[in-house]
């Protein structure tokens, strides 16, 4: 028996609504790999159609989703978080960041899932992020992110200090850049970091 949470992510590339295809490979990833949660940034056009047709996707697996958008026109930001069978079953509470300024909205979500037994341990929190390219080029935007995240951690430890939350999602901070970019020209070996990881 196992126990604990196999936590993934995954940067769609606006892919994952595109087909009901790319829909049930995701899923059936999920069961092959074992993961009990995916964070994915980017899923695509999230229309009424496709957030229904993803969710009736994942039920036939005995999964659940929830997700975030920018808006319901905009293909670009957004996050979905599929539960697996188990986690599924767990209740959950989602909070997102909601700013006016478009281009932040779909960025950040905060899921907490609490199952409802006595003890700290048996919560737990995932914030899930889609950070800001070039970020050192958007300061005060990226400082807008990142006390939201610091104060959605503070805000669930202050209640749970002994349960565990994680930050998991495309954070666009890596310290190598052939982990952070796809830019031609980037090597595994050439030890550069992009700026906004510095």
């Amino acid at each position: 028996e196992e126990t604990g949470m196999r936590l993934a992510s995954n940067n769609f590339q606006r892919k994952l609504y595109a087909s009901v295809a790319n829909m049930t490979e995701t899923m059936e990833n999920m069961v092959n790999m074992k993961i009990d949660v995916l964070v994915g940034t980017e899923p695509g056009l999230a229309s009424l159609y496709n957030e229904a047709l993803l969710k009736k996707t994942a039920r036939a697996y005995g999964f659940d989703v929830k997700l975030i958008f920018r808006n319901r026109t905009d293909p670009h930001g957004g996050i979905v978080v599929i539960m697996g069978q188990m986690w599924a079953k767990i209740p959950s509470i989602i909070r997102s960041y909601d700013p006016l300024d478009l281009n932040l909205k779909g960025r950040l979500l905060s899921i907490e899932f609490n199952n409802k037994q006595a003890g700290q341990h048996n919560k737990v929190q995932i914030i899930g992020a889609h950070l800001i390219n070039a970020a050192h080029t958007q300061l005060e935007d990226a400082k807008k992110l990142l006390t939201w995240i610091m104060n959605e951690k503070d805000r669930f430890n202050s209640d749970n200090p002994q349960a565990t939350s994680a930050l998991i999602g495309d954070l666009n901070a890596s310290e190598s850049e052939w982990l952070d970019a796809d830019r031609i020209g980037a090597t595994h070996d050439s030890g550069r970091m992009e700026p906004d990881a510095a």
